[in-house]
């Protein structure tokens, strides 16, 4: 909850030794951007089984709650829903699979003045999650998108830069192994939460 009320753009790891709790902990972090007003995208590793659970898991979950519309980067004429959910009033979740081709749908789809101007009247921030968030970081330089680096690295680099540009970007990395993630991205150790095994 700090994480996401703190007024500058943060990066947070949510870790725990098993898969235990991983879907929950991501669905806790949604119900308080969800609560907050704030959007959220979130990136599966490159595999469609990955993506689908989790997907699966938020449409149970959020099966009653009207203010939040479900959408993956393949849904068809995705930025007019996107317009249309936010224009409603509600919250928009987005699931993609971190390749290059679905990252830059997604910054082909939020790089659009109307969908910028209606995050910006309704929560400056947004939340970007990723799931198996180890597996994202292929370059040791996650700042500035080059052409020796893969990619799906680079494109990344590309989407945080226009988010953080336009918005207050959140950022959550989901993973059991963090060394990388809290090197890399800089990330404070009041914003690393330990998910308890029961």
């Amino acid at each position: 909850r700090e994480l996401i009320l703190s007024p500058g753009s943060d990066n947070g790891i949510i870790t725990s030794l098993t898969q235990t709790r991983k879907s929950s902990a991501i669905i806790e972090v949604v119900e308080i951007c969800v609560e907050k007003g704030i959007s959220v995208i979130i990136s599966s590793d490159n595999r469609l089984d990955q993506q689908d659970q989790l997907y699966n898991r938020f449409l149970e979950y959020f099966r009653n709650t009207e203010k939040i519309d479900l959408f993956k980067s393949n849904t068809p004429e995705l930025k007019d829903k996107l317009i249309d959910s936010l224009r409603n009033k509600k919250i928009f979740i987005i699931f993609w699979i971190d390749n290059s081709k679905q990252t830059k749908k997604i910054l082909g789809t939020l790089d659009s003045c109307i969908i910028m101007k209606e995050l910006k009247m309704k929560n400056e921030k947004i939340m970007m999650i990723h799931d198996e968030g180890d597996v994202i970081t292929k370059h040791n330089d996650v700042e500035n998108a080059t052409n020796k680096q893969p990619v799906s690295h680079a494109v990344m680099i590309e989407l945080t830069e226009f988010l953080r540009e336009h918005l207050v970007l959140k950022r959550i990395f989901v993973s059991a192994t963090i060394d990388n993630i809290y090197s890399l991205y800089k990330i404070n150790s009041y914003y690393v939460f330990q998910l308890k095994i029961d």
